[in-house]
């Protein structure tokens, strides 16, 4: 993980010495995780997690219809249904992750005023896993799978150290002298699991055992300063 953050920000440095816009984003984080579990199905992760991101967000090469953004920054995202126990029954299950995120757009310009625009952007991004809590043993339970001194089950896999996949972003912006204020609203959607374990007994065929997507919606408020001279 330091390599990628160390990497991130010597990059993220140098776009942001020929940025024309500098400034920061914030706000909530609707995810779902879609989870199999071929062990035991008691825990259901239905329902919407709730929840935040901070970034650092840069824009450059910016013209009249289009522009490049990145951004790095950090947000809390995972799974939250019902599990079932047979002491107690059912309780809200929630199993929640920190990610470095890392995110680079292209983005078309609509200008509605002189100092106000709607965009739309497109672009790779890379969430990197760094700690979870959790009140079931979801997460907790995949450590304990993976790790060497776990011999009942010849294991492969676990949780990812890597998300990639693509957001799709649309927001508006205005301008008010050198400060830029914006809504916006994205969909980051992940091309690999954050959980994939194989499992078998004994030395027969490693076989799915399971598997997590993540995917996420977050809502963006954003300030920044433009730095062009015109």
């Amino acid at each position: 993980m330091k390599s990628y953050l160390t990497l991130s920000i010597i990059l993220l440095l140098h776009v942001a010495s020929t940025s024309q816009i500098i400034g920061v984003k914030a706000g909530p984080v609707f995810s779902k995780l879609d989870y199999s579990n071929s062990y035991s199905n008691n825990i259901s992760f239905d329902k919407i997690h709730f929840g935040h991101f901070t970034r650092f967000d840069l824009s450059y090469l910016n013209k009249k219809h289009v522009e490049l953004n990145s951004s790095i920054g950090f947000l809390w995202a995972g799974g939250r249904g019902e599990r079932w126990v047979q002491e107690t029954g059912t309780f809200d299950a929630k199993s929640s992750m920190g990610f470095l995120n890392i995110s680079s757009q292209v983005r078309f310009k609509i200008p509605v005023f002189k100092s106000a625009l709607f965009y739309v952007g497109f672009g790779p991004r890379i969430d990197v896993p760094l700690w979870y809590k959790e009140n079931v043993y979801f997460f907790r339970s995949i450590d304990a799978l993976t790790d060497d001194s776990f011999t009942y089950y010849e294991t492969s896999g676990g949780i990812s150290k890597l998300l990639y996949g693509v957001v799709a972003e649309t927001g508006y912006r205005i301008q008010r002298g050198k400060n830029n204020f914006s809504l916006s609203v994205s969909y980051n959607h992940n091309s690999n699991k954050l959980v994939n374990l194989y499992s078998a007994k004994a030395s027969s065929e490693l076989k799915p055992r399971d598997w997590a997507w993540l995917n996420y919606l977050t809502v963006g408020f954003g300030w920044g300063f433009n730095c062009s001279k015109n």
